[in-house]
């Protein structure tokens, strides 16, 4: 058989509620506690707790929300705090289940994001192995770019690349291998410059034209 038991105690600045059950070798619990209190430097702190907990083999699994004003270097902070293995925020409105975001495991899911500013010490997309990534570094891995605009690079190598249009290079030009119309090479007719008495013979030159 189960018990269930309900105590309320109320004092001159807090009231705890709590509704407990008992089965077996489980429990459940939920608490809620609303307290005014003083501090030592005769400043006010107010503090709303909702605690659910169960125990199950000797295990407590807890989840709770927490609200609370306090003086904090003479300063007045609010909080909330949160303590739940998985939290999560659902749009009751639009009918829709999906949950707005998901915290679990140190991690947050969220599927549309809207940032107007982003600090981040490093940037990964998903997949395996990553098809983009930001190191704090500097270094960017890309799997894929299409950049429009200046590029400005120190060093670099590049493979297969095709120059669309024109290119000038300031410094030296190593290659192994050219392939084109860098050099073309002609064999002209020109007349004999010496005369071989009342004739003049026409001889075959090789002349280079660049």
């Amino acid at each position: 058989m189960a018990e269930m038991q309900t105590t309320i105690t109320e004092t001159r600045n807090e009231i705890t509620q709590t509704v407990s059950k008992t089965l077996e070798d489980q429990s459940a619990t939920i608490q809620q506690i609303q307290r005014v209190q003083k501090d030592t430097n005769d400043d006010l702190a107010a503090l709303y707790m909702l605690k659910v907990q169960k125990t199950k083999n000797g295990i407590p699994y807890v989840a709770g929300i927490g609200a609370g004003i306090e003086d904090t270097d003479g300063q007045p902070l609010s909080n909330i705090l949160l303590l739940a293995d998985r939290i999560a925020m659902i749009n009751p409105e639009d009918g829709n289940t999906t949950p707005l975001f998901v915290a679990q495991g140190n991690q947050l899911f969220m599927n549309d994001v809207f940032l107007k500013r982003l600090f981040a010490v490093s940037i990964t997309s998903s997949g395996n192995p990553p098809t983009f990534s930001l190191t704090p570094e500097g270094r960017l891995t890309a799997r894929n770019a299409d950049i429009s605009g200046h590029i400005s690079a120190n060093s670099g190598t590049l493979n297969n690349v095709v120059i669309a249009e024109n290119c000038t290079i300031k410094g030296t030009l190593r290659a192994e291998n050219i392939i084109g119309d860098v050099v073309k090479t002609h064999n002209v007719s020109l007349p004999d410059l010496r005369a071989a008495g009342e004739h003049r013979h026409a001889t075959e030159r090789t002349v280079t034209v660049h």
